[in-house]
């Protein structure tokens, strides 16, 4: 069997809609055909493109990730290794108030 031509699968994916899954009771064959749709997203972007959709679709994101940057959060976490790290440490990294890093409860 050949794989379907691009033409043809855009077709195909365009005419997804709940309607045309059948449903379990749980809804896990909708969750199922979403995961597979992402998956398959992820496949084929490029770490650009996924920067992209960051930014455009979510400025709030794009305005949060540029205030890291011109606090130098980036060059100085990879420098002390990249390890995760909590946000009051990514504070003290930087020297930044912990409000700009991440929110905190304590």
């Amino acid at each position: 069997m050949n794989p379907p031509n691009a033409t043809e699968l855009v077709t195909l994916l365009n005419e997804i809609s709940p309607s045309t899954i059948s449903k379990s009771e749980d809804g896990a064959d909708v969750v199922a055909v979403k995961h597979a749709l992402l998956a398959a997203l992820r496949r084929l972007q490029t770490p650009f493109d996924t920067a992209m959709d960051v930014c455009w679709n979510n400025v709030a994101a794009e305005s949060a990730t540029r205030t890291l940057i011109n606090a130098g959060l980036f060059e100085k976490w990879v420098a002390q290794g990249g390890t995760p790290a909590t946000a009051h440490e990514l504070a003290a990294m930087t020297g930044v108030e912990l409000q700009l890093i991440g929110m905190s409860r304590w």
